[in-house]
């Protein structure tokens, strides 16, 4: 049994392996995830919750023909694969029913920078990073995360007519 207590603010916090010299190797091999603090105060917030609360876990990948992950065999200072991954998934996609989601962007890639935007030129409302709740939200038209980086955003969904594509882009 073990038991995390905790202590620090709510946020998007994420786990991944961290073994000595092979580090950058298990979270390639994809052992992440996320680990979501809350608190009577954020839940007092009425934050969109449940179905319409997404974690989304970005990385990039790169795949040999049999669909085995390829990785340089020699160290490299930066490895950037040619496939983007949601939650593990390549070109996923999100049916969402109109109004607000809250979703906790994560770049899990191991040295790629991403500048995330919505194609409509929707802003997001930014409520947090990897330090938990900001002080007061921020609308942004772009996010740029670094390796590690969190962003908790909110996109309404309200004005869009149903059937309307919206894609996030980097």
């Amino acid at each position: 049994v073990y038991e995390y207590p905790n202590w620090q603010l709510p946020g998007t916090i994420w786990y991944h392996d961290h073994a000595l010299g092979i580090t950058r190797l298990n979270v390639y091999m994809g052992l992440a995830g996320f680990w979501l603090i809350r608190d009577d105060h954020e839940q007092s917030l009425g934050l969109p919750s449940g179905e319409y609360e997404v974690p989304l876990a970005v990385q990039d990948r790169s795949f040999n023909p049999d669909g085995s992950l390829h990785y340089p065999a020699t160290w490299q200072d930066m490895f950037l694969g040619d496939t983007i991954l949601v939650n593990g998934k390549a070109w996923p996609y999100l049916e969402v029913d109109r109004g607000k989601y809250r979703f906790r962007l994560l770049n899990g890639s191991g040295s790629r920078t991403y500048t995330f935007g919505l194609d409509s030129g929707a802003p997001f409302t930014q409520i947090g990073a990897e330090g938990g709740l900001l002080p007061a939200p921020v609308q942004v038209f772009q996010i740029t995360m670094g390796p590690g980086e969190r962003a908790d955003v909110i996109v309404d969904f309200e004005p869009y007519a149903p059937g309307t594509e919206i894609l996030l882009t980097n």
